[in-house]
């Protein structure tokens, strides 16, 4: 199960990085077409949000499998609770 995790993990992280910088790329676009005071839609800011959780729980799910060492799980819990 650990092998199946981080060879995954090799594919899953980059591609979440990826649509991670087109939703970045997605806010500048927005942001440059709306000079003037609108409303902004708050979805993509969202959706960054979770890319990034998913991306801070695969990794140190990753780190945690691969060195062995627990101590990056309750660190990561540390992390995911204080915000």
């Amino acid at each position: 199960m650990r092998e199946y995790i981080t060879e995954l993990s090799r594919y899953i992280i980059p591609a979440l990085m990826a649509v991670y910088t087109l939703c970045s790329f997605a806010c500048l676009v927005e942001g440059t077409a709306q000079k003037q005071d609108g409303p902004r839609s708050t979805g993509i800011y969202t959706v960054q949000n979770v890319i990034m959780f998913f991306l801070q729980l695969l990794m140190f799910t990753d780190l945690a499998l691969v060195s062995g060492d627990m101590e990056y799980v309750f660190f990561s819990c540390y992390l995911f609770l204080s915000n």
